[in-house]
């Protein structure tokens, strides 16, 4: 037995899928059409029609378009019933069903005197304006002017917009074998809006010279408190040195074993107690003055409103030492 191919089998495979989804496209547009078919006979025809509009789209041969245009008649719809039948004559003609047309043709020869037609009649200036779009229906239309177009029997709609007119829009009602004429005027100009005027500012009084700016006394305050926390922070290092460098002095002289002191070294290990203490002191002295500087400057220091006034006063107490910021602002 011959070995068939890969791309053979595919070929293959490819045209048994298309086979079947053909098929099952073609039973869907059948039960579509029966089901049409018997909702048309009975005179069911606005849910009639869509069913063989659905049926035509899957399948489209001429007797699904057949079935439709006959049912867009007998719902009154005779312009698109009438085109409908000549497409179908068409379509029965390359298909070889030569009766079918024949009949088609005939159908819609009988309808052309029923037919409703719609003139929309647009001068040279209406066209000449930039942008302008004309709606039939809500459909564009950019040629037919003037011409006799059929339209199913009812209410129709004219609409003619372009930018910066006036908007244009008719409604006519038509009956069968009724031809109306609509005539679109030339759109007039929209009324440009006035501009709003300008509010200019009031003039500011030129009554003797400006006063120059003043520093606000407070921003000076915080100068000085920052300027004297870093000094006094400075001092506050120097007592720390001394109290390092008198602690190891009671430690190399020999005076003190560990916190064992003779009389030298425990003058030394005292002195160095003191200039600890001090040290303390005037770091925390200083670091409040600089912070406190630092906080007026960035919060009131640049204030201009009112007269404020500072006053910065140290705390000292057994525990600890310190210092106060008062003020109103």
């Amino acid at each position: 037995m011959p070995r068939r191919s890969p791309q053979l089998a595919l070929v293959i495979s490819l045209g048994l899928c298309a086979g079947v989804a053909r098929a099952q496209t073609t039973a869907a547009a059948e039960s579509l059409f029966q089901r049409g078919h018997d909702l048309f006979e009975a005179k069911r025809y606005a849910e009639a029609c869509p069913l063989f509009a659905e049926s035509f789209r899957l399948d489209p041969v001429s007797g699904a378009q057949l079935a439709l245009a006959s049912c867009h008649e007998a719902e009154g719809k005779l312009a698109s019933a009438w085109s409908e039948y000549l497409e179908v004559s068409a379509r029965a003609t390359r298909e070889g069903r030569a009766d079918r047309a024949a009949a088609a043709k005939e159908r819609a020869e009988a309808l052309e005197p029923r037919l409703a037609r719609l003139v929309v009649s647009v001068g040279p200036d209406v066209k000449a304006t930039p942008g302008v779009v004309v709606r039939r229906d809500g459909v564009v239309v950019t040629a037919g002017y003037g011409v006799e177009i059929p339209v199913d029997p009812g209410e129709h709609s004219v609409e003619v917009t372009a930018p910066g007119r006036a908007p244009f829009a008719s409604r006519v009602s038509l009956r069968e074998g009724e031809t109306r004429l609509v005539a679109v005027p030339a759109l007039a100009a929209l009324a440009s809006q006035p501009a709003a005027p300008r509010q200019l500012a009031p003039a500011r009084p030129t009554e003797g010279p400006a006063e120059p700016a003043q520093t606000s006394p407070l921003r000076t305050v915080a100068f000085v408190a920052a300027a004297a926390g870093v000094v006094t922070a400075g001092v506050g290092g120097y007592f720390g040195v001394r109290a390092i460098s008198k602690n190891r002095e009671s430690l190399d002289s020999g005076g003190c074993r560990g916190n064992v002191c003779n009389a030298a070294g425990k003058a030394l290990r005292e002195d160095a107690l003191a200039a600890g203490n001090v040290s303390t002191v005037l770091f925390v002295v200083g670091g409040v003055l600089a912070a406190g500087g630092l906080t007026l400057l960035f919060t009131n220091g640049s204030s201009r409103g009112g007269r404020p006034s500072a006053s910065l006063a140290p705390a000292c107490s057994p525990d600890g030492a310190g210092a106060s910021l008062q003020g109103s602002f």
